[in-house]
This record gives structure tokens, C-alpha cells and sequence, in this order.
């Protein structure tokens, strides 16, 4: 039996397979630990997320990233509209005026919804999250609603974090960071906050594995290995496995971690990148 932690495969079903290959994961005995990010980005997010469904809490346990955030804010989004447009018609309204909607004597659960979907408009979350293409590429492939809220639904009950100890090594595994004291450690940081080099320690005498921000960016020099880091003034250790595959950089991959040995593991270099973005 072996544990191994892997992060933000964003969609990149082949180089996921390829690295559960090169591995030879017997499914009967091994452990995989999933930090987030499955989703966007990459063509594969639906062959992605039904191979985690399937295995979840049998041989894979996965916990929250903020791409499944934003997915479940927008798929609460995308049933607000349709309430948001039967309201309309039941008050003959062309369009949503805010001034009306704040001066009319609506239902309090009416005016919520309303108010709910013109902020998110307003804000531009919708056109934010429609960047990633996940919602057409899903809809292309014959996936509606109910899929979209089954998906919602599984991310939704996912932990924030794991806390685990392989062979007398203590863990924490987190998407984005983690850091002591935990308990004060927010949702927010644990999904969004970006751990550098040189940034804030880790937990006292305990291994942070996360991912959130990929090694090929320039804060790591491009590196686009796993990067690990130790703490002298407080004995931790922090390991980042994001090696950006979806990236488009020379060195994207996706990389893997075993536990029970700290070996690491690679995909082949992903010549096919989607995004370009530098961190």
C-alpha cells in the first residue's frame, strides 16, 4: 500500500492518466489524495471529475480547491437566472431594473434572488468564471443542469483540508496553504492565499504539502519542479507540488508525491498548454 498526493490537475485527463500509470496505482490498496482544482481550464474536466466521483472515499479522497469554488458560486448563478427570468415574466419586467426591484413590494425570498443575481452580474463574476470554458465544454457534451448540480453538490461536501501521519511523518495537506495556528487559518486562506519562497512558515514540526500556485511562474524562478522549503525558526516544512501543467511554460507537468517515501513523480512535459498567465 502507498499514499500519494497530487494537485491542480485542472483538467489534464491525459497527463493524470499517464502519472496513474507510470505509477502502476493499484486501486485495491492505494491511497490518492487529491488537493483541488480538478476543473477549468483543461478539455478533460468532465473525464476528470467522473473518474474522482467514482473512487471518492474508496481509493481517492480529494478536498476543496477555489476553482470548485467559483464553480459551485456559478452554478448557483446559472439557477438564479432561471428563477431571475420566471420572476420577470410574473411581473411582466423586460429587464431587471435595480430601482425597481429595491422600491417594489416584493417577497423578501423574491428580492433576495434578484438582488443575488444582479450583484453577480454587476461584479463580473460571470464573465470571470466563463473564461475557463468548463460550463460550454460540459453543455457541448450533452451535461445539463442536474449534472452541473451534482457536480456542485459533490464539491460542496469536500474538507478544506487533511491531517494525516504516514510512517511516524506528521501532514497537512491543503490547496492552497496552511500555516500555524491552524484553527485561525480562514477558508478563504486555505483556497486563495499564494505561498512564495521566503513566505510565511509552515505548522511547527509538521510537512504542508499544497499546490494553488505553479513552480513554473516567475516567483519560483520557473523552476517547474516540486519546490520544498524548510523553516528554521519553527521546524516545518513546506512542499509545493503545482508544476502548472495546464501552464504555458517550458517546464509545465503535472507531479505526483508519494507519501510513504517522498519520491516524486512526473508527466510528460504538456506541449499543449491552455493558459497563459504568469503568477
Amino acid at each position: 500500500m502507498s499514499t500519494y498526493v497530487i494537485s491542480d490537475i485542472h483538467g489534464c485527463y491525459r497527463e493524470f492518466m499517464q502519472l496513474l500509470h507510470r505509477i502502476k496505482f493499484d486501486e485495491r490498496k492505494d491511497i490518492l489524495y487529491i488537493l483541488g482544482d480538478i476543473i477549468d481550464r483543461g478539455p478533460g474536466t468532465e473525464e476528470v471529475f467522473e473518474w474522482v466521483y467514482k473512487r471518492y472515499g474508496k481509493c481517492v479522497h480529494m478536498c476543496i480547491g477555489n476553482h470548485e469554488e467559483l464553480f459551485c458560486d456559478f452554478v448557483h448563478f446559472r439557477e438564479s437566472e432561471l428563477a431571475t427570468q420566471k420572476i420577470m415574466k410574473k411581473y411582466k419586467q423586460s429587464q431587471l431594473d435595480i430601482s425597481w426591484v429595491l422600491t417594489s413590494d416584493l417577497e423578501g425570498e423574491v428580492k433576495e434572488e434578484l438582488l443575488y443575481y444582479y450583484n453577480y452580474i454587476e461584479t463580473g463574476k460571470a464573465d470571470s468564471y466563463d473564461k475557463y470554458g468548463t460550463i460550454a465544454q460540459l453543455e457541448e457534451n450533452g451535461k445539463n443542469m442536474k449534472y452541473l448540480k451534482k457536480m456542485r453538490k459533490f464539491f460542496e461536501e469536500l474538507p478544506y483540508y487533511f491531517e494525516l501521519t504516514v510512517d511516524d511523518v506528521e501532514f497537512y495537506l491543503v490547496h492552497a496553504y496552511i500555516s500555524e495556528p491552524v484553527e485561525e487559518c480562514s477558508k478563504e486562506d486555505m483556497l486563495w492565499s499564494r505561498a512564495y519562497p521566503d513566505g510565511k512558515p509552515g505548522v511547527p514540526d509538521k510537512v504542508v504539502i499544497f499546490g494553488h500556485t505553479p513552480t513554473t511562474g516567475a516567483r519560483y524562478n520557473g523552476i517547474g519542479g516540486v519546490a520544498v522549503q524548510k523553516f528554521e525558526e519553527n521546524n516545518s516544512i513546506t512542499v509545493n507540488i503545482d508544476c502548472g501543467c495546464c501552464w504555458r511554460f517550458e517546464k509545465s507537468k503535472l507531479a505526483l508525491l508519494r507519501l510513504d517515501d517522498l519520491k516524486v513523480f512526473y508527466s510528460n512535459i504538456n506541449k499543449n498548454k491552455f493558459v497563459m498567465e504568469v503568477l
